[in-house]
């Protein structure tokens, strides 16, 4: 007989210190089931080939467009499609939300956007494409490039297209 026993996200959640955590809590099928814990905002991004659905489960959960924002409260849901542009932060000090989202689906950050973060001006002349998870594969946007994201560099460096064509 297979043991069941459920999970609690919000029981992880007490048990993680950094600023940002986004770990695989279960999947399902061709889907994995993620839970955020942040107290800063995470990156433009989008994701090319995969919805993702955004439950939050404790604090406000912001997502930001191009074109405004939602806030999501304790108990809200809302889904992003596929190759839409966005961000999240946490609405207060700290947020937990469940992301439901395709199994590997490619993460496309924008070259700047730590940058964007604090205001600064957006350019999107490159683009990284991160798996969440170490041992992941990965792949660098229009440049061709697969390589285990131990070779990668880390979120927020920039891969230059000219260099690695």
């Amino acid at each position: 007989m297979t043991e069941r026993s459920p999970l609690d996200p919000l029981q992880i959640s007490r048990e993680v210190l950094q600023a940002y955590h986004n770990r695989r809590v279960t999947s399902v099928n061709d889907h994995e089931i993620r839970m955020s814990v942040m107290t800063h905002g995470f990156p433009w991004h989008h994701h090319p080939h995969s919805d993702e659905t955004f439950y939050c489960i404790e604090g406000e959960l912001v997502i930001e467009f191009a074109d405004g924002e939602v806030a999501l409260q304790p108990g809200q849901m809302l889904t992003v499609p596929r190759g839409v542009r966005h961000r999240t932060r946490p609405g207060g000090d700290r947020s937990v939300n469940l992301t439901f989202e395709k199994l590997e689906a490619e993460t496309v950050f924008d070259r700047s956007s730590e940058g964007a973060l604090h205001g600064q001006r957006e350019e999107r002349t490159h683009e990284v494409v991160m798996p969440l998870d170490k041992g992941d594969r990965c792949a660098v946007a229009e440049a061709g490039i697969d390589r285990p994201i131990e070779e990668v560099p880390a979120l927020g460096d920039v891969i230059d297209r000219e260099a690695h064509g």
